[in-house]
């Protein structure tokens, strides 16, 4: 019958268009970004914060240098105060974290407003690799 494989036909765009949008929404939420060789305050991932409420970022740093062999691993979770036309400010904590070989000198981590975007920073004394992924709670 035309009409069923008509009606089939529109459930089997529509379903494809949701797919396309839930697909769309994932790789959103969820990206990985990487930073080597940092010791000054290095910008290791920046996210929109007029469309983001709150993100959550799971971090690896690897000591270079003298800091070799020691590796931490840590959770930022920040929130922002965008309001959908302005965002001014920024709260973090830094959690979870794990240590394996030591403890990497100097190593710093700070979320904060620039340009209307929330940026994750790390620094550190002596060098250090790091690698995040970061998940969102859209504003």
């Amino acid at each position: 019958d035309t009409t069923l494989q008509s009606n089939i036909d529109a459930e089997a765009a529509a379903r494809v268009a949701a797919d396309d949008v839930l697909t769309a929404k994932l790789d959103k939420a969820r990206t990985e970004s990487a930073a080597a060789g940092v010791t000054a305050a290095t910008v290791v991932d920046s996210v929109n914060a007029l469309n983001v409420g709150a993100v959550k970022w799971m971090v690896r740093a690897v000591g270079t240098g003298v800091d070799a062999g020691k590796t931490v691993a840590f959770e930022v979770f920040a929130l922002n105060d965008s309001n959908g036309t302005t965002v001014t400010d920024a709260d973090y904590t830094v959690y979870a974290k794990l240590r394996l070989g030591g403890t990497i000198a100097g190593l710093d981590v700070t979320v904060e407003i620039e340009t209307g975007n929330m940026v994750l920073k790390v620094a550190s004394t002596n060098g250090v690799n790091v690698k995040a992924v970061r998940e969102i709670i859209e504003a």
